[in-house]
């Protein structure tokens, strides 16, 4: 129990210890941020994050290969208008060989299950996602949680329920991609709740959601394959990329992702 604290336990509150990586001292760094970022940019709530991470097997044994990824990414950046910086490199140590042991469906991206697929899902073009059309709206949109892959909604993010933000930029850091969104508090009951948890100093991670064909490798990863499209970047509880958090920026938003926030 350690010593006793010599004070009115009727009339004092006890002040927790200051440990720099308690959940105490996250919890008052992150309100501290979210006040800052919102006192910076006139009431706006940006977040930014790494997203996915090249060359590297995640929590959901998903690998992502530095040439899909990279296309993918800038497709998805034109077709939106999406600002993205930067040039992607692969980290050590090289990528696992690929292995035709296993065919599957990349669903939810790198989504908010640790756990591997027991078999293989059917084929996306058993599900006839529906295509991109010319009146879509030019914002592109995410949602708190990756939908699940078969859901109307998986394909067209801006038409979710739970949407609560929109993608501003994209940037490479090495192998990793880094996403600016903002929270939009009035788009829906799971934005508002974002807002709630963040304003208490929680967090959420990000996530790229995903559509393509997966290969299990020698190692039991999932490989992602060369037709991977990259649909949005969805906040989760629980990210599948190591360090996946996001975090209020800490200035002024000037249209990128840099070292200034």
């Amino acid at each position: 129990m350690g010593a006793a604290a010599s004070c009115c336990l009727a009339c004092c509150d006890p002040e927790p210890p200051f440990e720099p990586h308690s959940l105490y001292d996250r919890r008052t760094h992150a309100i501290r941020d979210l006040h800052l970022c919102i006192q910076s940019n006139a009431g706006r709530i940006i977040l930014t994050g790494t997203c996915v991470r090249i060359g590297e097997v995640n929590r959901n044994r998903r690998f992502y290969p530095k040439e899909p990824l990279e296309r993918a990414v800038a497709v998805l950046c034109g077709r939106y208008s999406i600002p993205l910086s930067g040039t992607p490199s692969l980290p050590e140590p090289n990528e696992p060989p690929p292995s035709d042991e296993r065919d599957g469906l990349l669903g939810p991206g790198a989504a908010s299950s640790s756990a591997a697929p027991a078999a293989a899902p059917r084929a996306h073009a058993q599900l006839a996602p529906p295509a991109f059309t010319e009146s879509r709206p030019q914002e592109l949109i995410g949602a708190l949680e990756h939908p699940p892959y078969d859901d109307p909604d998986f394909r067209d993010p801006a038409r979710g329920t739970a949407t609560t933000h929109r993608v501003l930029a994209l940037a490479w850091e090495g192998p990793e991609l880094r996403v600016a969104l903002e929270i939009d508090g009035e788009r829906s009951r799971a934005a508002r709740a974002v807002v709630n948890r963040l304003a208490r100093g929680g967090r959420y991670g990000c996530s790229v959601r995903c559509w393509g064909t997966l290969r299990q490798g020698q190692g039991g990863e999932w490989r992602v394959m060369d037709d991977l499209e990259v649909l949005t970047v969805d906040l989760v509880r629980r990210p599948a990329t190591d360090g996946g958090w996001c975090r209020p920026i800490r200035g002024k938003w000037r249209g990128k992702i840099d070292d200034s926030i």
